[in-house]
């Protein structure tokens, strides 16, 4: 027995050392140009590392990027205090990368549509890419174990309607990560993940909304929120969003309860006009499919009921 404690021992004290050899030995700062220009090409935006490049090896292996910035058409679109990407260490002694986790700490997404109705996130059209020759297999997805962000928030501006719209302390933890590397196609119906949300405050002008949690999964261009849960006007929200992306079209389904909502509150953040006074439930059960957002919103249906409990009239003529 004590010859195997100090056999493990020594084995102990072999790995430490090989893991001091590889921070030692390996600068990953000297990659930093290489990771930003494959990074910059995959996307068709510029990739920045504002900060150093690490590698971290307890308690596992990974490689962190500090201010890390994403930009286009001249302007930051997203930035990120830390970036970690979690890796297998035996594959990169062969020049692979095996991912096993992405982290996002601190990232901001200011998303922007400008008075031309674009968004600062449209890339020009890239050339397409041959077809694979019969026989090769196409591309494999990226696939990754876990995924997180945290203290994430985005910021969204209509700069025709001079509108914004904040979301602050984003939480968002994902499994079984699967994106799709090949050129063509529909992007959004080959991811697949499942994961948790959380939003602190979700808030325009108008409305502020708070305590939001979410179950999430996507697989085969369906994307499913549910159970959703969130407070608004007082009361509390639950119910659950179906986007299904794999059909003609975007086809859309919403059942939701609001219940015990102020309406004076309602009133205020829509009309700024407190005309009614009480407690509220609304319930809307509603479906829509279309190209764009114009074909969804004429082919909007379903029901929405709306009830009170001891609600009173005040200041109308």
């Amino acid at each position: 027995m004590k010859r195997l404690l100090i056999t493990l021992g020594i084995l102990a004290a072999l790995l430490v050392l090989a893991g001091v050899a590889i921070l030692l030995l390996v600068d990953v700062n000297a990659h930093k140009p290489r990771i930003e220009s494959a990074v910059s090409d995959a996307l068709g935006m510029e990739f920045r590392i504002g900060g150093k490049a690490r590698l971290r090896l307890f308690p596992s292996a990974g490689i962190v990027l500090s201010d890390a910035h994403l930009r286009n058409r001249g302007t930051d679109l997203a930035t990120a205090e830390t970036l970690r990407v979690g890796v297998l260490l035996r594959p990169l002694l062969s020049r692979r990368v095996v991912i096993t986790e992405l982290a996002l700490e601190k990232p901001v997404l200011r998303i922007e549509k400008g008075t031309d109705g674009r968004f600062n996130f449209e890339t020009p059209p890239r050339p397409a890419v041959p077809a694979a020759k019969e026989g090769k297999a196409p591309s494999a997805p990226l696939v990754v174990s876990a995924g997180s962000v945290s203290a994430g928030k985005i910021v969204y501006i209509d700069r025709k309607s001079k509108s914004e719209t904040t979301l602050d302390a984003i939480d968002l933890s994902v499994r079984d990560l699967s994106i799709p590397t090949t050129a063509g196609g529909k992007f959004l119906e080959g991811i697949s993940f499942s994961g948790d949300l959380s939003v602190k405050e979700m808030r325009t002008k108008e409305i502020t909304v708070s305590d939001v949690h979410a179950k999430v999964t996507a697989g085969a261009g369906v994307y499913e929120i549910r159970p959703f849960t969130m407070k608004l006007f007082g009361g509390t929200g639950e119910g659950g969003i179906r986007v299904d992306l794999s059909g003609e079209g975007t086809a859309l389904k919403v059942t939701y309860t609001l219940s015990k909502f102020r309406a004076e509150e309602s009133l205020a953040g829509l009309s700024q006009k407190e005309y009614l006074h009480g407690p509220m439930t609304v319930t809307p059960d509603l479906s829509a499919r279309g190209k764009d957002v114009e074909g969804m919103k004429r082919s909007l249906s379903g029901t929405v009921s709306l009830q009170g409990d001891g609600l009173t009239l005040r200041g109308m003529d």
